[in-house]
């Protein structure tokens, strides 16, 4: 496996999981499921001093995969918040993302949920219970890659002017995909409305609300 390309290992690795768990789900024979073995590289346990950021507490919600670098991006309010960088392989601690807190600033949550692209752009939303209130706006950021300073690419209500305050709360869920100005970032609420961001210069982006026919919360709890 060591030789083989990063994108193609992260989405085989995606492939066995998906496979694991549709099998425990009854989806495929039980002799396909049965014949899938995934085994534990290392583990992250919170509380430990490998991993002072992570805490049995809120503080780090969310994780991505850059499959240019092999690495795993962590975002945690630990101390002070940072984008921590770790080894896929080994579960090293490599250090942080560029962080400017002179830009990185507003919400309940400073950096709450992450996404990277397939060519390693990544993005960090903010958390806010309500984009016009005192914890407004929804805020994106981007770095172009691990070494890049992070830069503000949209802040404002997602929502588009809902008068319910909880159509109004985004960052506790964001899912992307494409790259480029066909980059795409999907943000659920607490209600069943959501928003997609999209771009036509791969830096700056606007917001589109959209009613959905999810139950409440569905689309806050994640979103593929």
């Amino acid at each position: 496996m060591k030789h083989l390309t990063n994108t193609f290992r992260s989405r085989w690795s995606r492939y066995l999981t998906l496979l694991a768990l549709l099998g425990s789900l009854g989806w495929m024979p039980l002799a396909q499921a049965q014949s899938l073995v995934l085994s534990n590289l290392w583990s992250a346990a919170a509380g430990t001093e490998s991993y002072p950021f992570l805490k049995n507490d809120h503080s780090s919600r969310g994780l991505a995969y850059n499959p240019v670098t092999d690495h795993i991006l962590v975002p945690s309010r630990t101390g002070t918040p940072a984008i921590h960088i770790l080894d896929s392989t080994t579960g090293a601690v490599l250090g942080t993302l560029p962080y400017d807190a002179g830009i990185i600033t507003g919400g309940n949550f400073a950096v709450n949920m992450i996404g990277i692209t397939d060519d390693g752009v990544i993005y960090v939303g903010n958390l806010t219970t309500d984009t016009t209130g005192a914890n407004g706006p929804f805020r994106l950021y981007r770095w172009a890659d691990e070494s890049a300073q992070p830069e503000l690419v949209y802040s404002g209500d997602p929502s588009n002017g809902e008068t319910e305050a909880n159509a109004r709360r985004f960052g506790d869920s964001l899912a992307l995909r494409g790259t480029g100005t066909g980059t795409q970032i999907l943000l659920g609420t607490f209600l069943p409305n959501a928003a997609v961001l999209t771009t036509t210069d791969g830096t700056n982006f606007t917001a589109t609300s959209i009613q959905t026919d999810m139950a409440a919360q569905d689309g806050r709890w994640g979103l593929v």
